[in-house]
């Protein structure tokens, strides 16, 4: 009787190994080396397109682990989560998933878990960015970051034919009313453990990040000085790297130009490749052409 015991229960273990393991390694993959995202619209046209199955590696940068389903929904995921290191951090170019920040309306940053987006990561922190006649340029680095012919075709666009929430730009107030989608900046990405002055002429760029960091949003009194809560303050110290991103379709994407920066806890992944695609609006099934493309080019010219 003891051995069929034991048999019984050797041969449960080796049917319940072969079931278990196998989806145990599917998990811990998506987990930690990488996940697929399927594009949702052009806003990244001619690089991806509507119906583009990618490969978004989560290995570059460092995978994100959250430690409760709590936190997923929190306006400060970091505060429960690990973070495991990548095998190197973003670079220019990289076409990037992450949680879109700006879920609650524009102007406050809150983590928003089932709403992803993609673009091209075109400002790292600590870069200042800036645009000219539609190109996006880096100050103290060479040549342009994405695509530059699809940057070009604001240089010719009337923008008056734009609907207001198109025109308006990641500084919305009167201060920065020159800037368009078509020239702004340089504005400066923040970086963790830089000093920044905070006053009138920067509080309103500034605002949102400085917000998601502390909880409370600064604003200038009456004598035109910058407040944080009851303190006056000059100057602000950063304690989150912040992204700036694009989309390669300058005409038709959402993006960093208008609503602002991306927390570094709010990134998913890097897209490396797109692994198969299907033209459902076309009608044209699958995409032969794109199967298994690669996309890491970085987009700079």
């Amino acid at each position: 009787m003891r051995k069929k015991v034991v048999r019984a229960i050797r041969n449960t273990s080796g049917a319940l190994a072969v079931l278990i393991l196998p989806a145990a390694f599917v998990v811990m993959t998506r987990f930690f080396c990488w996940e697929m995202f399927t594009i949702p619209t052009d806003s990244m046209w001619p690089t991806l397109l509507p119906g583009d199955r990618v490969i978004v590696n989560k290995a570059i940068f460092g995978a994100r682990l959250h430690r409760s389903f709590e936190s997923m929904r929190a306006e400060k995921p970091d505060i429960r989560r690990w973070k495991y290191r990548g095998y190197r951090p973003l670079q220019r170019g990289d076409i990037i998933v992450f949680n879109y920040p700006y879920g609650r309306g524009w102007g406050r940053i809150a983590f928003d878990f089932n709403t992803l987006f993609v673009k091209r990561c075109v400002g790292l922190p600590g870069d200042s960015v800036y645009a000219e006649r539609g190109v996006v340029r880096v100050r103290g680095v060479e040549g342009t970051v994405g695509l530059r012919q699809n940057q070009r075709q604001l240089e010719m666009a009337d923008l008056s034919f734009l609907p207001p929430e198109s025109r308006q730009t990641i500084a919305p107030d009167s201060a920065y009313g020159r800037w368009t989608i078509r020239d702004f900046g340089p504005i400066y990405v923040p970086r963790k453990g830089d000093c920044i002055p905070l006053d009138t002429s920067n509080v309103s760029l500034y605002a949102a990040a400085v917000e998601f960091e502390t909880g409370r949003r600064p604003w200038i009194d009456t004598l035109r000085r910058t407040r944080l809560g009851d303190s006056v303050v000059t100057r602000y110290t950063f304690r989150e790297n912040f992204y700036f991103a694009a989309g390669d379709n300058t005409m038709a994407s959402m993006d960093s130009r208008y609503w602002g920066f991306i927390p570094e806890v709010f990134v998913l992944g890097v897209v490396t490749r797109v692994a198969y695609s299907y033209d459902r609006k076309g009608g044209g099934g699958v995409r032969w052409d794109r199967l298994w493309r690669d996309v890491s080019f970085r987009g700079e010219n």
